[in-house]
């Protein structure tokens, strides 16, 4: 795509003399650094990297730029809008990333086209739905935006239909305070589908009467199956836990406190999607413990230094210890979910499988499945651990498929039979070589059907066994990798049967 970023001579006239006009995503394009660029220079607020999700366009009539806009995440509490929506502050929590902020809208200056503004608010909104849907699958229902009332009037949102709710009320988030700047903003809402509050609004449902039965005779209501409570409260607590980390990422980043306060939220929300594979509330708690420490700045992230962390005492430890050492979960049910909320988000024809080994080196031996092995990290023979890992790259993006951890064949001795207690190592698990555990990891892909691939990518510790690449080709084409020292025919060779000599 061709952008004519050198002529800046005054355009002028009506929408129809601009025509066609091309309305272009560049999220992700090389284009989007042109975007960043123009917003930078010409934008009164310039420009920083945005932070989450994000789409931004670029409006062009033939090559030349007549506009920019971008949208991203919804601010996390706006009063204006939400008494307009009427949610509760459940509600909001749930469904507020079905909102889009439009946050940056720009006329460059050398264009002077009446009604361009309304004209690529409108359309580019028809745009939004669907590439929002594509990029992030989730399909926005509202638009907001503020207007700085000091400088501009709004005419152009009200033209293109948008609705005024309100204003904001001058105060801006400092760290841990509120500060009062005095620029009040207006906001305007576009409502993107017409019965909106159906879906993001609930309505409190009477409570059954065996329930309210059961409350008034201060009794609890017998249950055969046993429930999580939610404790979310505890959980953000948690998540926000006071570490040390580099205050200068806000602005480097361009995030805002409001922002950083939403990330616990965002992974209590992705952690919750997980909760049906736990048995008990306590897994839950733990499991987010873990996470969060294996996503901490800590030098050593072992079961330990998270503990102490984040418990603050030797009880949590044993407890963290015991979670991860005896606790039961379904790693199934787990992994399922993993993958389909992947696939809703890269899968995509025409795409390809990539299978790799990634070595882990160790100090000691108590580790399950630790031996002196070649390390690819080390570049030698280190102790260490080894596992096979699948990877699936697409137009949309790429995330990890299937792992397994290699147990080298020693293990299996009886020699090693009280190690392999110690390690709660499953009675039936066998020895499988790296290529073998790769083409099982690549058939239980395959059966879910959720990753279509039309290439399988290998280095050359696959590459060089036959037999493997035999398998893969049945369904797949493959790239692979081969040894330098690989001999190889520079002409085809004729070959036959030879004719019969008496032997």
């Amino acid at each position: 795509m061709f952008i004519d970023l050198f002529d800046k001579t005054t355009i002028t006239g009506s929408v129809k003399d601009v025509k066609p006009i091309n309305i272009v995503l560049v999220s992700g394009t090389e284009e989007e650094l042109i975007w960043d660029d123009l917003v930078h220079k010409y934008h009164y607020l310039s420009y920083k990297k945005m932070f989450g999700k994000r789409v931004k366009y670029l409006v062009l009539s033939k090559s030349r730029p007549l506009a920019a806009l971008s949208f991203n995440s919804a601010s996390i509490k706006l009063k204006a809008r939400d008494q307009y929506i009427g949610w509760s502050n459940t509600d909001r929590k749930k469904y507020l990333h079905r909102i889009v902020n439009n946050n940056r809208f720009l006329i460059f200056p050398w264009v002077k086209v009446k009604n361009l503004a309304s004209f690529t608010l409108s359309h580019t909104l028809d745009r939004l739905v669907e590439d929002w849907f594509n990029i992030y699958n989730v399909k926005p229902l509202l638009v907001e935006t503020f207007i700085e009332l000091n400088r501009y009037k709004g005419i152009s949102y009200k033209a293109a239909n948008w609705i005024y709710v309100g204003e904001t009320k001058g105060y801006t988030k400092k760290r841990e305070s509120y500060k009062y700047h005095g620029n009040v903003k207006g906001v305007y809402l576009y409502p993107l589908k017409k019965d909106f509050r159906k879906t993001i609004v609930t309505k409190k449902q009477k409570k059954p009467k065996t329930q309210q039965k059961c409350q008034k005779n201060n009794k609890k209501k017998p249950s055969h199956s046993r429930t999580h409570k939610k404790k979310t409260r505890g959980s953000i607590e948690m998540l926000n836990h006071d570490i040390e980390w580099d205050p200068n990422i806000i602005d480097d980043m361009g995030l805002t406190i409001e922002n950083v306060k939403q990330l616990p939220l965002e992974l209590l929300k992705f952690h919750t999607r997980f909760e049906d594979s736990f048995s008990h509330i306590s897994q839950i708690q733990h499991s987010l413990t873990y996470l969060q420490g294996l996503m901490s700045n800590l030098d050593r992230k072992n079961i330990e230094s998270i503990a102490l962390e984040f418990y603050k005492d030797t009880k949590g430890v044993r407890n963290l210890q015991h979670y991860m050492q005896k606790g039961t979960w379904d790693d199934e049910i787990m992994h399922q979910n993993y993958l389909s909320i992947l696939s809703s988000l890269i899968s995509s024809n025409k795409s390809m499988i990539t299978i790799d080994e990634s070595d882990f080196p160790k100090k000691g031996n108590e580790s399950v499945a630790v031996g002196r092995q070649y390390c690819g990290r080390l570049g030698k023979k280190e102790n260490c651990q080894a596992g096979v890992f699948l990877g699936y790259t697409s137009k949309k993006g790429y995330g990890l498929l299937e792992r397994q951890l290699y147990v080298p064949e020693k293990w299996f001795s009886d020699e090693y039979e009280e190690r392999r207690q110690k390690c709660v190592m499953p009675d039936e698990l066998t020895f499988m070589t790296k290529t073998e555990i790769a083409l099982k990891l690549l058939e239980n892909v395959n059966k879910t059907g959720l990753f279509p691939a039309q290439w399988v990518g290998c280095d050359s510790a696959f590459g060089c066994n036959k037999e493997f690449l035999d398998e893969i080709g049945k369904k797949h084409y493959y790239f692979a990798d081969i040894k330098s020292n690989t001999k190889v025919w520079l002409e085809r060779p004729e070959v036959g049967i030879p004719s019969y000599k008496g032997r």
